[in-house]
């Protein structure tokens, strides 16, 4: 198994946690709440979305979407549990799900996460005022300004860390291949170096037979003349 397939298996299961957790505490939100309205079709939504979540991870855990899959599948819960309860900390699951979205360093994948929420949120406020579901008006517009700034701060985030992961890489990248051209350019230049090293080597075989061939001939000539003188 290479490292992109280990770490995939990891961000799988990550996510899962993650979502689990989610539902988990949405369903004891849900069961521990005054209002018990609606109470079967939020607990109805909640138990499906950890079913289809267990079976979508077992699965997708080495795919790629199943990363996605999980998220996605937090939308309906997130939707039915806030538009269907009076109690407007419902919202709260919101921050989770915000959090869940930094994890995957994709801006365009929060930005969606974010108008979700926030449309939910809205249609929230309306419904709060249009079915004068309690009182606490104030309460619930500070909640939608809250949503708001989470997603607000959750683009934010994401975007730097995103920009810096590609900056990040693209530096190393960079530096990989000005890395190997040096190594091309030394390598190159050894070529040369051990070229004319032979071409040296070869000079040298050259200029000792020459001295050799030259000695030679001087010592026939030595004994030439040594046997004319003798004669």
């Amino acid at each position: 198994m290479n490292l992109k397939s280990k770490q995939l298996l990891e961000k799988n299961k990550k996510i899962f946690m993650i979502a689990v957790l989610i539902d988990v505490t949405a369903f004891l939100i849900t069961t521990f709440s005054v209002d018990k309205s609606l109470y079967l079709v939020r607990a109805a939504v909640i138990v499906l979305t950890l079913i289809f979540q267990c079976i979508g991870y077992a699965k997708t855990r080495g795919k790629l979407y199943g990363l996605h899959l999980q998220t996605y599948s937090l939308v309906p819960l997130f939707m039915v549990v806030v538009l269907t309860s009076r109690d407007i900390y419902m919202y709260s699951l919101m921050y989770m799900i915000m959090l869940a979205l930094i994890f995957f360093l994709d801006f365009t994948l929060a930005a969606k996460g974010c108008v979700v929420a926030l449309v939910t949120q809205v249609i929230n406020t309306i419904l709060y005022f249009v079915l004068k579901r309690g009182t606490d008006y104030h309460q619930i517009i500070v909640q939608l300004i809250f949503s708001v700034v989470a997603c607000s701060t959750t683009l934010i985030i994401v975007e730097i860390l995103e920009r810096h992961n590609k900056e990040d890489l693209d530096f190393i990248l960079d530096s990989a291949n000005a890395q190997a051209k040096t190594s091309g350019t030394v390598l190159q230049s050894s070529d040369n170096i051990a070229t004319q090293i032979e071409n040296a080597q070869e000079l040298v075989r050259n200029l000792t037979d020459s001295v050799q061939q030259s000695n030679s001939s001087a010592n026939e000539i030595s004994s030439s003349t040594k046997m004319t003188a003798e004669a």
